[in-house]
């Protein structure tokens, strides 16, 4: 009997036992859970861990970008070409805003205008610091010839100094800066006075935003049964003035910015006789152009190159843009033709600027010269002066980034200004060695060979 009631007793425990074990399995296997949270259902611990390993990413290499860099830090990827890959680059807070890059050839400097023309151009200096945008002191390029200074800050490095002209407009067709901001997502085109240095660059339609709100307009003055008339408040639109030009008075009334607008220009005896007119109106139809609000904003990002021989010789304007002698157009030895000149160019930019903002206020405006005020052998002769080379190379350099100020890019030189910008797009271009500014006694030497200046 007895060694029958063990043999019960044993099998009972052996039918509660695994219970009880799986219990407490389950209740330790609880506990832990409750430290380390909870795993996703139907996962198993192992399986998740092996999956969770399988799925981290690559370590990637941290590109150094500015300390004020809004953009999240990514790694170069300089062949990207699909839409998928170019988003890599994308910041989720700096974006693919539009970029507007004006070049103004022999625009000079804020500091060489005091130094050479006794002139404070305090007022655009002013106005460019109040609408956000970092101007740049102490700015050079690398040389004061525009095929190779535009080659080498298109080219984000120092190249061209043994290449002959035809060569430095090979690589500006091919150049580096194009290849990044492509790669990046971006459509890239040109409005110049001069096409040559943007020749593998699609030259834009200056009259894209006229014609569709042009159409709109006549479309809804048909609906209206209007017989096509279109509203009095647009005709001044329509006829070719630019929006912005906001006259106070008649067209022969200077604008609030302190010049002519280009339909009165037009208009004028002087104009229509002048030797540099179509010069004039290369001129005024790309203000026009920025100016006109109508060509804002655009679905897809942008760069617009305008390249400009503004305060360059043929001199062609007056500070409020009447048109001057043709006699006058190459006369260095009289101070007042070329900084008249530069003062109207100097409104226009303000006008420019000022629209672009208003409708486009999350872009990027770049206002960069080629190289600034240059010796000519008959400076000498009446202004007693001659500009020396380094002084040459010093440039107006105005950037404008979302309203932003960046300190740190004080004193960068016009290619150092560029890879400043693609890094903040997370892009892999540190500065580089300056050799105009490196305080080296030579440091001008092969850059700028009197022999090229003319």
């Amino acid at each position: 009997m007895k060694t029958d009631f063990n043999g019960k007793i044993i099998r009972i425990l052996g039918k509660i036992f695994p219970v009880v074990l799986a219990c407490v399995a389950a209740a330790v296997f609880a506990a832990c859970g409750a430290q380390n949270g909870p795993e996703p259902a139907g996962i198993a611990p192992a399986a998740a861990s092996a999956e969770t390993a399988a799925a981290a990413p690559a370590k990637t290499t941290e590109v150094s970008t500015p300390s004020l860099t809004p953009g999240i830090i990514r790694a170069s990827n300089a062949g990207a070409t699909s839409d998928s890959e170019s988003s890599e680059f994308e910041s989720e807070e700096f974006g693919l805003p539009n970029i507007y890059f004006f070049i103004l050839d022999e625009y000079s400097s804020f500091d060489m205008m005091k130094k050479y023309y006794d002139y404070d151009n305090k007022e655009l200096d002013d106005f460019l610091n109040d609408k956000g945008f970092n101007v740049i002191r102490e700015s050079y390029s690398t040389d004061n010839q525009t095929e190779h200074s535009i080659c080498d800050t298109l080219n984000l490095s120092y190249i061209s100094r043994h290449y002959s002209d035809s060569k430095c407009y090979k690589a500006i067709a091919n150049a580096k800066l194009y290849k990044a901001l492509s790669d990046l997502g971006y459509t890239q085109l040109q409005y110049s006075t001069s096409t040559k240095p943007f020749k593998s660059i699609v030259s834009l339609d200056s009259r894209a935003g006229r014609k569709a709100f042009e159409s709109i307009i006549i479309e809804k003055s048909k609906n209206n049964n209007s017989g096509g008339i279109v509203p009095a408040e647009t005709s001044a639109l329509l006829n070719g003035e630019p929006a912005g030009a906001e006259l106070k008075g008649s067209s022969a009334t200077l604008t609030k910015w302190g010049f002519y607008t280009s339909q009165y220009i037009r208009s004028t005896k002087e104009y229509k006789r002048a030797a540099q007119r179509g010069h004039a109106d290369k001129i005024l139809s790309i203000f026009d152009y920025f100016e006109d609000p109508y060509n804002y904003p655009v679905t897809k990002p942008r760069v617009i190159y305008c390249y400009m021989t503004a305060a360059h010789v043929p001199f062609t304007f007056d500070q409020y843009g009447g048109i001057i002698r043709s006699s006058d157009s190459r006369n260095w030895r009289d101070k007042d033709v070329y900084l008249n000149q530069y003062k109207f160019i100097s409104k226009h930019l303000m006008a420019t600027v000022s629209t672009i903002i208003a409708n486009d206020p999350d872009s990027i405006i770049i206002i960069m010269s080629d190289h600034g005020i240059r010796y000519h052998a008959d400076c000498a002769k009446k202004m007693k002066f001659v500009i020396t080379d380094k002084d040459s190379l010093r440039i107006m350099n105005a950037v404008y980034i979302k309203g932003r100020k960046y300190d740190d890019m004080q004193g960068l030189s016009a290619i150092n200004t560029l890879r400043y910008i693609l890094r903040l797009y997370g892009l892999d271009y540190p500065p580089i060695k300056d050799p105009v500014n490196s305080g080296s006694p030579d440091c001008l030497r092969g850059i700028i060979p009197r022999s090229r200046h003319r």
